[in-house]
């Protein structure tokens, strides 16, 4: 594959990229349905992120995330809503709430997280380890020559 020329479009990494994650996108949103699991994909990403913290602000799930600031809140403000996370003002700085799970939200994440793995697994099944791990650098490479020419 030539990079320094015009491709078609299905040629294109970048398309390719897109694609894959686009689909695989779809089917966890299928699976998530099958299990009954009341959350889109975009609800999974948030809640997953504040289950790996101890009291997580809104900002660092947005960076952490890669998602604006005001889709973390919408996200969050659903979650909330489902009684699976909790705001708490930041002791700290009183204008800023960080993000709990609730007990409720620990028991459902703990009950997800099998039927997640079994998800992801679907997409990797066949790829010998090597092959991923090269694609893991190859794609962190990628993201970090793009992040290098952000201005």
């Amino acid at each position: 594959m030539q990079l320094r020329k015009d491709l078609r479009l299905e040629e294109a990494v970048y398309f390719q990229i897109d694609r894959t994650i686009r689909r695989v996108r779809q089917y966890s949103q299928q699976q998530f349905q099958r299990y009954n699991f009341d959350l889109t994909i975009d609800q999974w990403i948030i809640f997953k992120q504040v289950g790996e913290g101890d009291g997580v602000s809104l900002v660092s799930i947005a960076d952490n995330t890669f998602k604006d600031p005001a889709s973390v809140t919408r996200i969050v403000d659903a979650l909330q809503k489902k009684g699976l996370v909790e705001k708490r003002m930041n002791p700290n700085d009183r204008r800023k709430f960080d993000v709990y799970l609730t007990e409720e939200g620990s028991t459902v994440l703990t009950s997800m997280i099998p039927r997640v793995v079994d998800i992801r697994a679907k997409g990797l099944s066949g790829i010998p380890e090597e092959e991923l791990n090269a694609m893991s650098k190859v794609l962190s490479k990628i993201y970090e020559n793009v992040d290098a020419a952000l201005i």
